[in-house]
């Protein structure tokens, strides 16, 4: 005998399981832990490193060669990603989330970061540095907007959040 078959010949017993699969779905929500305002954590620091005066060419071999070579030996990091540019350097840390899977783990981590970036300050030419670990954007909150006209129809709306969210 198959699902189907049961359920049209046990009908009351379909009724019973439909109905408690109701009622304790609907206390299992009631009872769900949420947040007003999730929150959500980025697992993303900058290492920003002034060089005054140099190339492109010059701070890409002579500050993020040397920051990127020693933030490698961190097993904790996901990707690195830099931008060498006219007198500045930025290293896009990215950690990986088996690493720092809560806040505490995830402070131990950019405590290490930082002290990986204050051993390289020693390898930087002399006119370059100090560098600087940004990781305080972390902590970012969910907005959510709502648009409202009465005299305006749907597609308006939708045209102008779109329109909105572009600027």
């Amino acid at each position: 005998m198959n699902i189907a078959e049961f359920s049209i010949r046990s009908r009351l017993i379909m009724w019973i399981v439909i109905f408690l699969s109701v009622v304790m779905g609907y206390q299992a929500y009631m009872e769900m832990p949420r947040f007003e305002d999730p929150e959500f954590t980025i697992r993303v620091a900058q290492v920003l490193t002034p060089y005054p005066g140099a190339s492109p060419e010059e701070v890409a071999a002579e500050v993020t060669t040397p920051l990127e070579t020693k933030l490698q030996e961190m097993p904790e990091i996901d990707e690195l990603t830099s931008t060498s540019s006219d007198g500045f350097s930025e290293i896009e840390v990215e950690i990986e989330f088996s690493a720092a899977e809560d806040k505490a783990a995830l402070q131990e981590v950019w405590t290490k970061l930082r002290n990986k970036v204050n051993d390289a300050q020693g390898d930087l030419p002399s006119g370059a540095g100090p560098s600087f670990v940004y990781d305080e954007y972390g902590d970012v909150f969910g907005i959510m907007y709502m648009l409202t006209g009465a005299d305006y129809s749907y597609a308006e709306l939708n045209d102008y959040a779109t329109q909105q969210r572009q600027e």
